[in-house]
């Protein structure tokens, strides 16, 4: 499930660390990353997309030009998701994304 044999130690402690974060899913209730990407393993899927959802027009509007070419940058990097049924995914660390052996759609 994880791809983790060709990480330096202190890599596969941060993908420990990233995996070992409690969560309260909202299907699941309270349980770690790793444990909710292991219990939906079976139909598991990881994709890219966008964060254009958490763009904030009063929160752009407030800020100097410096703070706004900052905010654009930070919204046009990819977001990493982790798919567990068609049209429903969560939104997960670049990390523990590039460990997952899941297939990418």
């Amino acid at each position: 499930m994880f791809k983790t044999d060709n990480l330096t130690p202190m890599q596969a402690g941060r993908v420990a660390a990233a995996l070992d974060k409690r969560f309260n899913f909202s299907c699941a209730g309270v349980m770690t990353l790793r444990a909710f990407i292991e219990k939906h393993a079976a139909t598991a899927y990881k994709k890219t997309g966008d964060r254009s959802y958490t763009y904030s027009r009063t929160r752009f509007n407030r800020m100097n030009h410096a703070e706004q070419k900052a905010y654009d940058a930070r919204l046009a990097r990819p977001a990493y998701f982790f798919g567990y049924a068609p049209n429903v995914s969560i939104q997960i660390p670049k990390i523990v994304y590039d460990v997952l052996d899941v297939p990418e759609v």
